[in-house]
């Protein structure tokens, strides 16, 4: 059953895992956080690790087998984090000054 759920979301069966792992430690071990903050948690590093995992290791150039468990564990474990950072540099850049160099 796990292999097909890997196979429909286009994704290894070790960063499935790993990522669950580590989006469901992310959600239960974080700051008190209501039900819907530690679903929303689980959520968004379960989706950084599937979708994540496979291009990191093309992009760093890395054996696929050796570092996907360990990859998808830290995205799992970290996305919400990662998101929340992304989250913040896209909302206090001042994109005006940035664009402007461009002319």
């Amino acid at each position: 059953m796990l292999d097909s759920i890997a196979a429909a979301l286009g994704v290894k069966k070790a960063a499935l895992i790993a990522g669950f792992i580590g989006a469901a430690l992310s959600a239960a071990m974080g700051p008190k956080r209501t039900r819907i903050e530690r679903t929303f948690t689980f959520l968004c590093g379960f989706g950084f690790a599937i979708y994540l995992t496979a291009p990191l290791i093309q992009f760093f150039k890395l054996e696929a087998g050796a570092y996907e468990g360990g990859i998808g564990f830290v995205l799992g474990l970290f996305g919400m984090t990662i998101s929340d950072a992304i989250y913040k540099f896209i909302k206090e850049t001042n994109w005006s000054d940035i664009l402007k160099l461009g002319r």
